[in-house]
């Protein structure tokens, strides 16, 4: 979840040359310790759990700030399917610097103690320093416009509206470090919530006499009603999870002692 659709990079291919070059050559390094995982929820939605041990961290090139990702939803990069052939433009091409990226949001969205003074500009300042980084220490291959576009994207008009107006999503502790079976009670109480939404949009609905506001609360009754399906799905396949199998299924694993 880069939290942009990289739409520039169409543009960026054609403006970028000698710039690329300039962009990465002014870009400054950090340092990546611990080990990234990323859990499969269902397709397209992933989790970001920090391993308990040894978990993952970013040093920014100044030195004065680590940043350490918590539990929270990511799709990676949000890259179009058009470019996932391109070599790096995958969604999970340069993982490492989209998770740095995604926390750095979730965490502006959740007024997370610690990162309160982190800007917008800061946050594409440091996805900049986190793909120099990789590139720099040899786990992917270096790319000049590669980094210029994504910096670029993440620089948008659009990026800057989803870090103003963002909300706070964060899984619950039983979801990330959990069992399946400790999942349960916590979509039971999802349900119970979105059901009572739903109600009250409902009665509204019932007595809403403005057509604009009827077709409204229309759409977000068939979202919730959806919402309630996919609950129960959830719900369904981890009831059927083995006694003692995770909350959710280990994906991949980056050592990150590797980059050097």
């Amino acid at each position: 979840m880069m939290h942009c659709k990289l739409a520039t990079i169409v543009a960026s291919f054609v403006l970028s040359g000698c710039w690329a070059h300039i962009a990465y050559d002014n870009a400054e390094t950090g340092e990546f310790t611990g080990v990234l995982e990323i859990r499969w929820l269902e397709p397209d939605r992933f989790l970001f759990v920090p391993n308990q041990t040894n978990p993952l961290r970013f040093k920014t090139a100044a030195g004065d700030r680590v940043i350490e990702p918590k539990p929270m939803y990511t799709d990676g990069g949000s890259i179009p399917r058009i470019f996932w052939s391109i070599p790096g433009y995958s969604p999970w091409g340069l993982a490492p610097a989209y998770i740095i990226h995604d926390w750095l949001f979730v965490a502006h969205h959740c007024n997370t103690a610690g990162y309160e003074d982190v800007s917008f500009p800061d946050s594409s300042r440091f996805m900049g320093e986190s793909i120099k980084t990789l590139m720099e220490t040899n786990r992917v291959p270096r790319d000049e416009t590669l980094f210029f576009n994504v910096v670029a994207a993440v620089r948008t008009p659009i990026a800057k509206r989803l870090w103003d107006e963002g909300e706070c999503d964060l899984p619950a502790d039983e979801v990330a470090y959990g069992f399946a079976v400790d999942v349960k009670p916590v979509l039971e109480r999802e349900l119970e919530m979105v059901r009572k939404e739903l109600d009250g949009v409902e009665n509204e609905l019932r007595t809403a006499t403005d057509a604009a506001r009827k077709q409204q609360l229309e759409l977000y009754a068939s979202k919730l009603r959806s919402e309630i399906i996919e609950i129960n799905r959830l719900s369904t396949a981890a009831a059927a999870q083995p006694q003692g199998a995770p909350a959710t299924r280990l994906l991949y694993t980056i050592d990150m002692s590797r980059i050097r």
